[in-house]
C-alpha cells in the first residue's frame, strides 16, 4: 500500500465537507426583516439611557473608586518617610529573587 493511500484512509481523519446555506440580504431587505434604529422615534442612544439610570454624586463616585481601586483607599494614609525604605527593600528583594527564577 502506498503512503498516500494510507493517509487518505486513516481512521483519525475527521475532515468532512461542510455546506452552509443562508439567505443573502441587501441593506434594505435586512432592515425590513430585522428593523432599523434609523426610523425609530424617541429611541435614546445607549449613553443617554445609561446617563438617565446611573446618576451618582461626587461622594458616591469617590466611594465607588475607592471600593474598586484599592490604591485610592490606602494611598492617602501612606506614611512616605516612615514606610518607603522598607517597601523599597522588599521590592528589590522580591525582584532579585523572582527574576532569576523566571529565567
Amino acid at each position: 500500500m502506498s503512503r498516500s493511500a494510507r493517509r487518505d484512509n486513516h481512521p483519525d481523519d475527521m475532515s468532512a465537507p461542510v455546506a452552509v446555506y443562508r439567505n443573502i440580504y441587501t441593506e434594505d431587505r435586512f432592515k425590513q426583516a430585522y428593523g432599523s434604529d434609523d426610523n425609530a422615534t424617541g429611541s435614546l442612544r445607549l449613553r443617554e439611557k445609561l446617563a438617565g439610570k446611573c446618576k451618582c454624586s461626587r461622594r458616591g463616585c469617590l466611594h465607588l473608586l475607592r471600593e474598586r481601586v484599592p490604591l485610592f483607599s490606602w494611598l492617602p494614609r501612606y506614611r512616605l518617610r516612615k514606610w518607603i525604605l522598607g517597601d523599597a527593600i522588599a521590592g528589590l528583594t522580591v525582584g532579585i529573587l523572582h527574576i532569576p527564577q523566571g529565567l
